[in-house]
């Protein structure tokens, strides 16, 4: 039977997906509106806005520019002004800086901290830019990624079209000039560089390891919840040079194999030296952000919810509560605030563990939600869809785990695992702290994947196996 879409056609699938996601970009409110339609008839600088967070950034920067060092002016979360800070991501955070010095040289103004201003169209051109650039690489590699899990190509080319259709891909956050657009494109594509070598489907030049140590390198900076996602890719890579260490010779040295992956998995770290200087210079001790401690108490204490508290800012309810629990708060740098609100959460889990074992079945349950996190009110068609992929993939989920465990180990199941592995690490991340559709963007693409392949299994059972019991054989 022929492809529905052959694989000559791709190529013009990547061209069309790209187009739509220009449109939607171009027509978009970036999600500053409410539930409003992405082709609404905004202007198109409304889709050159950039988000709060990245505005908080580049004031930072500005600070830095400025001659305060590392400081946040006073507002959401810091107490004082010209606070010294290391909340935010510190890629972005420099980025801005060589920016903003770049922008004053060339034009001769002074940067103005507000959404519209010049300065702040022209970065988020750029990362829309960059975005759609990746995004385009990223079709082609998820329907490599496809081919190999679901096995036939035209489900393959049918997974990639829904791909970059899927609502949070295509607008919820795809239409938002931020970081996750490019680090999702680049989960991607390194994902299917691995199934390349995991796979042994065909063989596989050894500079694409560079380029994915690279590239997930760089995403780890402008997204550090991302490092676990690529530590743990790697961890099954090296399983996989174990396991088949005359087979892997085939295709590349087995020394020199070993080798690039450790020496990726040290360039993560090696990537953040920077970042952990910057920090030790500002409070004298080595971490990567402060803001770890204030999102794990949001997470875990008697008013958790699962996901996202909602104004959790200086002055909210959410500061007067904590306020209370720490009276000397206003006296703590960012640092140690940050320690205290850890302090608090670890001793709420361990006095309170059957309200934490709850609280973590309902972050589990909320995962997989339909829920975008950005407009809770809005109920149509894309909620719908989204509320079948994850029920579908859950149904799958279950199914997998049930051969997994009534069935022996076997070199089969460290290839499929791999589209399953992005989701539960983009779920344990969730447990730890809350969920958040930002966080679990990068899992949307996975279970879609195994939910296609789920719903493809009730109609060709009897006749053919389940991808779970593809593995077990």
């Amino acid at each position: 039977m022929k492809d529905i879409i052959p694989k000559s056609d791709i190529r013009k699938i990547c061209i069309f997906l790209v187009l739509l996601k220009c449109l939607v970009i171009i027509f978009s409110d970036c999600n500053q509106s409410g539930p409003n339609s992405p082709f609404a008839e905004y202007p198109f600088q409304y889709s050159l806005v950039v988000n709060p967070d990245e505005m908080d950034i580049a004031s930072i920067a500005k600070n830095y520019n400025d001659g305060y060092g590392f400081a946040a002016n006073k507002g959401y979360y810091a107490r004082k002004d010209k606070q010294k800070t290391a909340w935010r991501t510190s890629l972005p955070i420099f980025l801005h800086i060589l920016g903003q010095r770049i922008y004053t040289n060339l034009t001769g103004k002074d940067i103005v901290l507000t959404p519209t201003d010049s300065y702040f169209r022209g970065y988020a051109a750029i990362i829309h830019i960059i975005s759609l650039i990746l995004f385009g690489i990223s079709v082609y590699s998820f329907y490599k990624i496809a081919t190999l899990f679901l096995k036939k190509k035209q489900l393959a080319s049918v997974a990639t079209v829904l791909y970059g259709l899927y609502p949070s891909v295509l607008y919820y956050i795809g239409s938002m000039a931020c970081y996750e657009n490019i680090a999702l494109s680049i989960v991607v594509i390194v994902v299917e560089i691995y199934y390349r070598f995991i796979g042994f489907q065909e063989k596989s030049p050894t500079y694409l390891l560079i380029i994915t140590c690279l590239l997930a390198s760089f995403a780890i900076l402008i997204r550090p919840h991302t490092t676990l996602i690529f530590y743990s890719l790697g961890g099954i890579l090296i399983l996989s040079a174990l396991y088949l260490r005359k087979k892997i010779s085939f295709y590349i040295k087995n020394k020199v194999f070993l080798l690039l992956i450790i020496t990726n998995w040290l360039l993560f770290f090696l990537v953040q030296i920077p970042v952990l200087y910057k920090n030790h210079m500002l409070f004298g001790e080595l971490f990567l952000s402060n803001q770890t401690g204030f999102m794990f108490l949001q997470g875990h204490n008697e008013y958790a919810r699962g996901s996202w508290l909602g104004d959790s800012g200086v002055g909210s309810a959410w500061d007067t509560y904590i306020s209370k629990q720490l009276p000397s708060i206003n006296e703590l740098n960012e640092y140690e605030e940050a320690q205290a609100r850890k302090k608090l959460a670890i001793n709420w889990i361990v006095n309170n563990p059957t309200k934490e074992m709850e609280l973590s079945l309902r972050k589990v349950a909320i995962f997989f939600l339909p829920d975008n996190f950005l407009h809770p009110k809005e109920v149509n068609l894309a909620m719908f869809f989204t509320g079948l992929i994850h029920s579908l993939f859950f149904i799958g989920f279950c199914v997998y785990l049930y051969n997994l465990i009534k069935s022996r180990f076997n070199y089969e199941i460290l290839t499929q695992i791999i589209p399953f592995l992005v989701v539960i690490v983009a779920l344990l991340f969730s447990v730890i702290f809350f969920v958040d559709q930002r966080w679990r963007y990068y899992a949307d693409p996975f279970i879609l994947l195994i939910a296609i392949d789920t719903l493809t299994w009730f109609r060709r059972r009897p006749q053919y196996e389940t991808f779970a019991e593809r593995t077990t054989q």
